[in-house]
């Protein structure tokens, strides 16, 4: 736990309130103790009628020391799973670029360039996949006993949202399909990791065996492990997770449903359910109160102002391959699982006390307030990003009148690299490196991981 260091002078008032509630000398999990505005200015600081306002405040709110504290927690929403070429993350007005195992908090904006590709881990156990010349908000995430509440923001680009499962995964021998962000760091995760695996467990018959039958044996062996981990991880206690997706023109709210959505700035949206689960469109509109629950696996087409949609009768090349992308994904999920037990499961197991998840892990739990919670998002939601489309109309009129384009309509800049990335990975999958994987020891692996992970940066 850290502590506040140094010389630091109360008044009388201030320094009692730090001890009657608590917080004196204790910090927030992962986050410093001192409550300092570092970066005000040196005038304003000195302004002796600011400090009086400032004083009469904080006498009529006795509680304004722990007021300031939760507006300045930010909770972990998730973690950078793989990032191939440049994932900035915007934190106020700093900005850093992402990799693996970086954290997203509340309020951080993850930008792709073009030909990169992001995939997230959030902490209720999901993933979310961005493709090329995508931005996501990481607006927040709420942990009650029963279910956990994120709320995300897509402001440009395509996502793929990927809920855990409890179904066992049917094997699939065909090659994995999101080549641009393999392999991953998570050794464990990765084919190459299998196919060592076994073959190293082989006689010189068996080697000849694994070079004739190349991936069948470690494919099978991947999904077993994959299968024998997600039944374990469903063994216990498990939470239920909404998910509000908002775009400026639509919010899609999920429940246990994968999909694939799309918004294109100042241009239309679209939406996709992919398997089972539950899944809601709401539109915009200050008095538009109904949503609509989507049953069918087919592309919508939500228009520009957010007012009406309609089924995609024929569906663009566009819109197929980003789909395809995320067809064949088992070491994804393979790290999924992993990632559940290792992050997420030791949170589940503390919701019973608040106070341990403030603790260990820096959440605050939620009660039954939390549905309001929601009912509260889905309004604000709805009512902002009406306000916003206007906002952004007029905007997107300025930028084409000097000059700048603007696709409104789906192009291959959301997947051009990741389908080079996978076509390569078709033609190369028999090559001398490629087979030679199997026969490294754990430290040459592991170099070629680094190599193949630095390789794909831009």
């Amino acid at each position: 736990m850290g502590i506040i260091k140094g010389k630091v002078f109360l008044s009388t008032i201030a320094l009692s309130l730090l001890l009657s509630f608590g917080v004196w000398g204790q910090s927030i999990k992962g986050q410093p103790a001192s409550l300092m505005d570092w970066e005000q200015d040196p005038e304003e600081s000195l302004d002796i009628k600011k400090w009086m306002l400032q004083s009469q405040i904080e006498s009529e709110t006795p509680d304004w020391l722990v007021r300031l504290r939760h507006s300045r927690q930010l909770e972990m929403v998730g973690k950078i799973l793989s990032c191939s070429g440049s994932c900035q993350i915007l934190r106020g007005t700093s900005s850093v670029q992402g990799q693996y195992l970086s954290q997203l908090v509340e309020g951080d904006e993850l930008v792709n360039a073009e030909d990169s590709t992001a995939w997230v881990y959030l902490m209720d156990g999901s993933l979310l996949r961005l493709a090329a010349k995508t931005t996501v908000t990481f607006q927040e995430i709420n942990f009650s006993k029963d279910e956990v509440l994120i709320y995300l923001k897509l402001l440009e680009g395509h996502v793929h949202y990927l809920p855990r499962t409890k179904v066992e995964e049917k094997v699939d021998l065909g090659p994995q399909t999101d080549a641009h962000s393999l392999p991953l760091m998570l050794e464990v995760a990765n084919e190459a990791h299998f196919e060592r695996e076994i073959f190293q467990g082989q006689t010189e018959a068996g080697h000849l065996s694994e070079y004739l039958f190349y991936g069948k044996h470690s494919k099978n062996h991947q999904f077993k492990f994959l299968n024998e981990l997600r039944k374990k991880n469903n063994e216990g206690s498990l939470i239920k997770t909404t998910l509000l997706m908002a775009a400026p023109n639509m919010t899609v709210t999920s429940q246990g449903s994968a999909f694939d959505m799309m918004y294109l700035l100042g241009g239309k949206g679209y939406i996709k359910k992919r398997g089972e689960g539950h899944l809601d469109l709401s539109l915009r509109g200050y008095t538009r109160l109904t949503s609509y629950t989507i049953t069918d696996d087919q592309w919508l087409e939500v228009i520009e102002n957010g007012r009406g949609f309609d089924q995609v009768e024929t569906v663009s090349k566009d819109l197929q391959l980003l789909e395809l992308l995320t067809k064949r994904i088992v070491s994804f999920k393979v790290a999924q699982e992993v990632w559940y037990e290792s992050f997420t499961k030791p949170i589940l197991a503390s919701l019973d006390s608040g106070k341990k998840m403030a603790e260990n892990f820096g959440y605050f739990l939620w009660d039954e307030r939390l549905a309001e919670r929601r009912t509260f998002l889905e309004e604000y939601i709805r009512r902002l990003e009406t306000t916003h489309l206007q906002s952004l109309s007029n905007l997107i009129s300025k930028m084409e009148n000097r000059g700048e384009v603007i696709a409104k309509t789906p192009t291959n800049v959301y997947y051009k690299k990741a389908l080079d990335s996978y076509i390569w990975s078709l033609k190369t999958q028999y090559s001398f490196d490629k087979m030679q994987i199997r026969e490294t020891n754990n430290l040459q692996y592991y170099v070629w991981i680094l190599k193949n992970v630095k390789a794909k940066k831009l």
